[in-house]
């Protein structure tokens, strides 16, 4: 979705006055963060390893990678407790070849007034991102409308993750041994 689709959408939340678009984008990008926490972007970026000896890899090379994640970044086809990390540097064993590195991306901010302008998340979340900039909104002026548009997300977002939950895959277990 479109910057300009997401601020008529914010607005027609019941935003009687005219909005200022600098407090849409104070409160989009707060309610991106959050929305970051719960719903985490993966990103990969490949490391040529060294089959001799670790490979270094400098996290903070990498432009989007989130240190504020509470989520370390993983391999592909790497045993998990072979790689360790200290501070920003994460060292690869000794894998011939490319190494895929699975990790939690920083969102791109909302800097411009371009209508235009693509919003760096699921088309899915878009709805659960309007409520909380609403309620970022009105946070300050009137409690009880930021409290319903909260409430109005908390329901949304728990419907949401329990129907993504219930969407994965199911396995029978059939035959095994009669005692």
């Amino acid at each position: 979705m479109n910057w300009g689709d997401f601020k008529k959408g914010v607005k027609n939340l019941g935003f009687e006055e005219s909005v200022d678009t600098e407090q849409i984008t104070v409160a989009t990008n707060r309610a991106l963060v959050q929305i970051s926490t719960l719903e985490p972007k993966e990103k990969t970026y490949t490391v040529t390893g060294n089959a001799t000896t670790y490979t270094e890899l400098d996290l903070t090379t990498i432009t989007d990678y989130s240190s504020k994640s509470n989520k370390l970044p993983h391999l592909l086809n790497v045993p998990l407790a072979s790689a360790y990390y200290v501070v920003d540097t994460m060292y690869i064993p000794n894998v011939e070849g490319n190494v895929t590195v699975f990790y939690n991306a920083i969102r791109t901010k909302i800097t411009s007034d371009l209508d235009t302008t693509e919003i760096d998340l699921k088309d899915e979340l878009i709805p659960f991102l309007e409520l909380l900039t609403a309620w970022y909104m009105w946070l300050d002026d009137d409690e009880r409308k930021a409290t319903s548009y909260y409430n109005q997300f908390q329901e949304a977002y728990s419907q949401y993750k329990q129907n993504t939950y219930f969407e994965q895959p199911k396995v029978r277990v059939v035959g095994g041994i009669d005692l």
